[in-house]
Formats: C-alpha cells, sequence, structure tokens
C-alpha cells in the first residue's frame, strides 16, 4: 500500500473536527452555559457571560466546517488559538491535570497538524476547486445586439 498523506490529514481534519464540534456542543447542550461561564470565572477569563458561549458556539460550528474540510487551514488555526488560549488560562489557575492533557493535547495537535498541513483530501474545499474553472477558461456570456432607436 502506497503512502497517502492527502488522506491521512483528512483522517486527521475529520477526527479533529469532530472533537472540537462535540467540545462545543457538550458546553451548550449537556453541561450548559451558565456551567461554562461559571468555569471561565473561575479561569480568570476575561469577560466570561461573552467569551464562554462564543467560544462554545466556536468550537461547534468551526468544529463541524473542520471535519467537512470547509476552509481547514483556517478553522483548525483559529480552534487552535483559541484552545491554547484556554488552556493557559487552565494552567495559570491549576497546573496541568491529567484528564486535561487527555483532552486538549490531541485537540492543538490535530489543530495545528491541519492548520500546517492543509486539510487533505477529500474535503469540500477540494471539490468546490474541482469545479470551478479558471476565468480564461470559462465562455463569455452573448451580449444582445444593441436597440436601434430612430
Amino acid at each position: 500500500m502506497r503512502p497517502n498523506p492527502e488522506l491521512a490529514l483528512a483522517l486527521l481534519r475529520v477526527t479533529t473536527g469532530l472533537l472540537f464540534a462535540w467540545e462545543g456542543a457538550q458546553a451548550i447542550f449537556l453541561t450548559g452555559l451558565n456551567a461554562e461561564t461559571a468555569q471561565f470565572t473561575r479561569l480568570g477569563v476575561p469577560l466570561p457571560l461573552l467569551t464562554a458561549p462564543l467560544c462554545a458556539t466556536l468550537n461547534l460550528v468551526a468544529g463541524v466546517l473542520l471535519a467537512l474540510g470547509l476552509a481547514p487551514r483556517l478553522q483548525a488555526a483559529v480552534l487552535t488559538l483559541l484552545g491554547t488560549a484556554l488552556l493557559a488560562f487552565q494552567v495559570q489557575q491549576g497546573g496541568l491535570t491529567s484528564p486535561l492533557l487527555e483532552t486538549a493535547a490531541p485537540l492543538l495537535v490535530g489543530g495545528l497538524a491541519v492548520a500546517v498541513g492543509g486539510g487533505g483530501q477529500p474535503s469540500l474545499d477540494h471539490l468546490g476547486r474541482l469545479g470551478a474553472r479558471p476565468l480564461a477558461a470559462r465562455p463569455t456570456p452573448a451580449r444582445p445586439a444593441p436597440r436601434r432607436t430612430r
């Protein structure tokens, strides 16, 4: 079997995106935004009433978009930066714990790998590029003949 780095990146992208989406869905639907806001307050995250729902929603939406392969490098970079910032607040407050590392490490490493290496194939970005033709190859629309007026 030949190595297929594009497929490997796609598998990493989908797995990382689904993990981020799960984290966001869990924060919104299972633990709830009130608990998430309380945790952000305990960690000393600025503006917890704004940042907690924003982070949870961003994890959910960007995670799904990452899994689908829509702008995967951008999605992965944003999620990795967000995760790194939240990890820094947690480390500052309570240090590194095993459950924290078990969750954060795969997300951050997977996000960083996709941000650096790209989303791989198949992805919706790649499918969109297959259907797009360069402007020079597109037929120009016929212009109607000018009307003559007397």
